[in-house]
């Protein structure tokens, strides 16, 4: 049977089980066809140097693994900013003998920076081929031209590189990797959870009014998904458009920063 190692940072731990939901379930529908081991690679920041950019959370217990996938979260050492250029190798380092002793016959990543790099360093020494997915703003939006750098490397350098809409393959194929090397692979559907139904009674079950207007967002609350240009433009519209609400389904660093904008906008009854 083929060995598969995933490498990846967005995986469920104890305190964010719906984290990398996408990758989860890929996982466990790869385990049919093929062994898969997970390798999560966890930065560990000082702890008078905790990042405030985003909700850190300890090093996870090496004994977790969410239900029915075997995952190991390997730590490496990082301080905000200044690690930021070291962090594919200190990453390297923390997979690289894990992964040896698994053997696997395919590395797949995903997340370009730190983890797709430190794959692709890793597949280079163990001879294995690797597979890169890029998942948005890993590729849209790296947050500095170092890291830019490096995605590109990374690309450039794996065998074969997976983006969730064809919008990011366009954005892969102009940092440089070959159009026959990427395909434009969407995130699945379980379609026993999502499904079309009645508007009516699904508008009265969660309480909101069925001729009402709803604007809904799912994901993590950082800058990154735009949800400070949300809010903004909610504030914009609401004066006239009386029946509008915004709603919020995740969490993440700037969700105190969303309700303080929302308070003072005098919305916060209109937002949920």
């Amino acid at each position: 049977m083929v060995r598969i190692a995933v490498v990846t940072p967005l995986f469920p731990i104890p305190e964010e089980p719906f984290r990398g939901q996408p990758i989860y379930f890929t996982v466990k529908e790869l385990q049919r066809h093929a062994e898969v081991a997970v390798f999560c690679p966890v930065a560990a920041y000082p702890g008078w140097a905790r990042p405030s950019s985003f909700t850190y959370y300890e090093s996870v217990d090496e004994g977790y693994s969410p239900p029915g996938v075997h995952a190991s979260y390997l730590k490496y050492p990082a301080f905000p900013l200044l690690s930021r250029p070291l962090n594919a190798v200190l990453s390297t380092r923390a997979l690289l003998a894990p992964a040896r002793e698994f053997q696997p016959d395919l590395i797949l990543a995903y997340w370009i920076h730190p983890g797709g790099s430190a794959a692709v360093s890793i597949g280079a020494r163990l001879g294995v081929p690797v597979v890169v997915g890029a998942r948005g703003s890993d590729l849209r939006r790296p947050p500095d031209w170092m890291t830019r750098r490096t995605v590109q490397r990374t690309l450039r350098s794996a065998d074969f590189v997976v983006t969730v809409s064809n919008e990011l393959r366009e954005c892969a194929i102009a940092l440089g990797v070959a159009a026959d090397r990427v395909r434009a692979i969407p995130n699945g559907c379980d379609t026993t959870v999502f499904f079309p139904g009645e508007r009516r009674e699904a508008c009265a079950e969660i309480g909101a009014d069925p001729d009402g207007q709803l604007i809904l967002f799912v994901g993590h609350l950082i800058a990154s998904k735009g949800v400070l240009d949300l809010v903004e433009a909610f504030t914009r519209l609401a004066p006239s458009r009386p029946k509008l609400r915004l709603s919020f389904v995740g969490d993440g660093g700037l969700r105190a920063e969303l309700e303080a904008r929302l308070r003072r906008a005098g919305l916060s009854e209109r937002a949920l």
